[in-house]
C-alpha cells in the first residue's frame, strides 16, 4: 500500500480542453439505440456495474485518445459492438 501511496497521481477532475477521452473522463456512448455513460479510471478505481471502467479494460483501451463522433468496434463473445462517442466530458 505504501508503494502504491508513493506512486500515486491525482487526476484532477475539470474541463476537458483537447476533447480526448482520458483518465478522469466521463463518456457518453451510443449503440444502436442505447446510450450509456462510463467514467474512465484506474485500474483500482473501476466499479463497472456503476459506470465506472478502468482505462486497461477492452472498452477504456478502445476509448483513450478518441474523440467526439469516433467509432469504435468491440469483438466480443457473442459478436461485434459498435459504440459512437455522443459527448466527452
Amino acid at each position: 500500500i505504501k508503494d502504491r501511496m508513493q506512486r500515486a497521481v491525482i487526476i484532477e477532475k475539470g474541463i476537458n480542453t483537447n476533447g480526448l477521452v482520458r483518465v478522469g473522463s466521463t463518456v457518453v456512448l451510443e449503440s444502436g439505440k442505447k446510450r450509456v455513460t462510463f467514467e474512465i479510471l484506474g485500474h483500482h478505481e473501476s466499479d463497472p456495474s456503476n459506470g465506472r471502467i478502468s482505462d486497461r479494460s477492452p472498452l477504456g483501451q478502445a476509448l483513450l485518445n478518441r474523440a467526439v463522433g469516433d467509432k469504435i468496434t468491440l469483438e466480443l463473445k457473442n459478436g461485434p459492438i459498435e459504440y459512437c462517442i455522443l459527448e466527452v466530458q
